[in-house]
Protein backbone atom coordinates (compact mmCIF):
# COMPACT_ATOMS: atom_id res chain seq x y z
CA UNK A 1 0.00 0.00 0.00
CA UNK A 2 1.22 3.38 -1.12
CA UNK A 3 -0.03 6.76 0.84
CA UNK A 4 -0.20 10.26 -1.37
CA UNK A 5 -0.29 13.49 -0.28
CA UNK A 6 -3.92 15.09 -1.32
CA UNK A 7 -3.92 17.84 -3.85
CA UNK A 8 -6.35 19.69 -6.14
CA UNK A 9 -5.67 18.33 -9.16
CA UNK A 10 -5.53 14.48 -8.79
CA UNK A 11 -8.80 14.97 -6.38
CA UNK A 12 -10.23 16.26 -9.38
CA UNK A 13 -9.17 13.15 -11.79
CA UNK A 14 -9.69 10.62 -8.40
CA UNK A 15 -13.40 12.05 -7.91
CA UNK A 16 -15.58 8.95 -9.65
CA UNK A 17 -13.02 6.32 -7.22
CA UNK A 18 -13.64 8.72 -4.39
CA UNK A 19 -17.44 8.22 -4.56
CA UNK A 20 -17.03 4.64 -5.88
CA UNK A 21 -15.37 3.93 -1.98
CA UNK A 22 -18.04 6.19 -0.43
CA UNK A 23 -20.66 4.00 -2.23
CA UNK A 24 -18.91 0.70 -1.72
CA UNK A 25 -19.08 0.40 2.42
CA UNK A 26 -21.98 -0.99 4.36
CA UNK A 27 -22.59 1.94 6.52
CA UNK A 28 -23.10 4.96 4.28
CA UNK A 29 -21.24 8.22 4.81
CA UNK A 30 -23.31 11.65 3.62
CA UNK A 31 -22.87 11.66 0.08
CA UNK A 32 -20.82 13.96 -1.04
CA UNK A 33 -20.08 16.11 -5.00
CA UNK A 34 -17.02 17.27 -6.60
CA UNK A 35 -17.53 20.72 -4.70
CA UNK A 36 -17.54 19.20 -1.10
CA UNK A 37 -14.16 17.17 -2.32
CA UNK A 38 -12.92 20.64 -3.76
CA UNK A 39 -13.54 22.97 -1.05
CA UNK A 40 -10.79 24.69 0.13
CA UNK A 41 -10.01 24.85 4.01
CA UNK A 42 -6.77 25.32 5.89
CA UNK A 43 -3.93 23.07 5.66
CA UNK A 44 -6.01 20.72 3.85
CA UNK A 45 -3.64 19.94 0.66
CA UNK A 46 -0.82 19.74 3.30
CA UNK A 47 -2.54 17.38 5.39
CA UNK A 48 -5.04 15.00 3.79
CA UNK A 49 -3.94 11.36 2.11
CA UNK A 50 -4.67 9.03 -0.88
CA UNK A 51 -4.20 5.47 -0.09
CA UNK A 52 -3.34 3.32 -3.36
CA UNK A 53 -2.94 -0.44 -3.82
CA UNK A 54 -0.73 -1.09 -7.00
CA UNK A 55 -2.78 1.78 -8.81
CA UNK A 56 -5.98 1.65 -7.24
CA UNK A 57 -7.31 4.09 -4.43
CA UNK A 58 -8.76 2.14 -1.61
CA UNK A 59 -9.03 5.01 0.72
CA UNK A 60 -8.94 8.49 1.56
CA UNK A 61 -8.58 10.73 4.55
CA UNK A 62 -9.37 14.97 4.21
CA UNK A 63 -8.60 16.81 7.21
CA UNK A 64 -7.72 20.44 7.76
CA UNK A 65 -6.44 22.97 10.53
CA UNK A 66 -9.07 24.80 12.50
CA UNK A 67 -8.33 27.53 15.34
CA UNK A 68 -6.62 25.62 18.04
CA UNK A 69 -6.69 22.10 16.44
CA UNK A 70 -7.25 20.00 13.40
CA UNK A 71 -9.90 17.93 12.20
CA UNK A 72 -11.13 14.90 10.32
CA UNK A 73 -13.62 16.06 7.67
CA UNK A 74 -13.79 12.34 6.04
CA UNK A 75 -12.12 8.85 6.31
CA UNK A 76 -13.65 6.34 4.28
CA UNK A 77 -11.44 3.14 3.17
CA UNK A 78 -13.17 0.59 1.06
CA UNK A 79 -15.36 -1.91 2.86
CA UNK A 80 -12.71 -4.60 1.13
CA UNK A 81 -9.68 -3.15 2.87
CA UNK A 82 -11.23 -2.69 6.24
CA UNK A 83 -9.66 -4.60 9.22
CA UNK A 84 -6.02 -4.82 7.37
CA UNK A 85 -4.23 -1.98 8.53
CA UNK A 86 -5.10 0.48 5.83
CA UNK A 87 -7.33 2.76 7.88
CA UNK A 88 -4.38 2.28 10.50
CA UNK A 89 -1.90 3.64 7.79
CA UNK A 90 -3.97 6.67 6.74
CA UNK A 91 -4.78 7.48 9.92
CA UNK A 92 -0.80 7.51 10.98
CA UNK A 93 0.01 8.95 7.83
CA UNK A 94 -1.93 11.85 9.38
CA UNK A 95 -1.04 11.81 12.89
CA UNK A 96 3.05 11.82 11.77
CA UNK A 97 1.98 15.30 10.03
CA UNK A 98 0.21 17.18 12.81
CA UNK A 99 2.69 18.67 15.37
CA UNK A 100 2.99 16.99 18.64
CA UNK A 101 0.70 18.39 21.52
CA UNK A 102 -1.99 19.20 19.26
CA UNK A 103 -5.44 18.32 19.20
CA UNK A 104 -7.25 15.81 16.80
CA UNK A 105 -11.33 16.16 16.32
CA UNK A 106 -13.68 14.23 14.02
CA UNK A 107 -17.30 12.95 13.80
CA UNK A 108 -18.85 9.87 13.47
CA UNK A 109 -22.05 8.21 13.04
CA UNK A 110 -23.59 6.75 16.23
CA UNK A 111 -24.64 3.36 14.36
CA UNK A 112 -21.22 2.95 12.70
CA UNK A 113 -20.26 0.75 15.41
CA UNK A 114 -16.69 -0.63 13.43
CA UNK A 115 -15.45 3.11 13.34
CA UNK A 116 -16.17 3.97 16.95
CA UNK A 117 -14.12 0.73 17.75
CA UNK A 118 -11.56 2.04 15.33
CA UNK A 119 -11.12 5.18 16.95
CA UNK A 120 -11.30 4.31 20.41
CA UNK A 121 -8.31 1.26 19.81
CA UNK A 122 -6.23 4.30 19.02
CA UNK A 123 -7.21 6.46 22.58
CA UNK A 124 -9.61 8.79 20.66
CA UNK A 125 -11.80 9.97 23.27
CA UNK A 126 -15.70 10.60 22.82
CA UNK A 127 -16.45 13.92 24.44
CA UNK A 128 -19.92 15.29 23.03
CA UNK A 129 -22.80 14.65 20.73
CA UNK A 130 -24.45 15.91 18.09
CA UNK A 131 -27.63 14.64 16.06
CA UNK A 132 -26.97 11.59 15.15
CA UNK A 133 -23.02 12.15 15.33
CA UNK A 134 -20.78 11.41 18.25
CA UNK A 135 -17.68 14.07 18.69
CA UNK A 136 -13.79 12.29 19.52
CA UNK A 137 -11.28 14.22 20.20
CA UNK A 138 -7.05 12.94 20.75
CA UNK A 139 -3.82 14.83 21.66
CA UNK A 140 -1.43 13.65 19.07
Amino acid sequence: MNIKKLNAEDLYCLIDSLQEIDNSTTVKVEEWNCDNFLHDLPEKWNLSRFLFLNDKLIGYLICSKKENSFHIHRFVVSEKYQNKGAGSLLLNALIYSIPKGNLLTLKVKKYNKNAIQFYEKRNFKKFAEEDVNYLYKKIV
